[in-house]
């Protein structure tokens, strides 16, 4: 998939605008045809990607491991 093959690039060192318009733009195919809130980057390096080319959605976006630091600082 699409999503597979940039996560594998990125990986491997190859962070390309191209794999982040391709990320955004099925969040927008998707958003159009099913309501949710929230996009949660749930694998490591796709935050690496949006890091370097910002993922550019209406939605929220949420990086899988800073949510439960940010969880944890608060129970601390």
């Amino acid at each position: 998939s699409l999503v597979d093959g940039a996560i594998d690039r990125v990986l491997s060192g190859d962070i390309s605008e191209n794999d982040s318009e391709h990320i955004t733009r099925i969040i927008e195919q998707i958003s159009a045809r099913i309501e949710f809130d929230a996009v949660v980057l749930g694998c490591t390096d796709l935050p690496v990607l949006h890091d370097h080319y910002p993922l550019r959605t209406q939605k929220p976006l949420y990086d899988s491991i800073k949510l439960p630091a940010k969880i944890l600082r608060r129970m601390l």
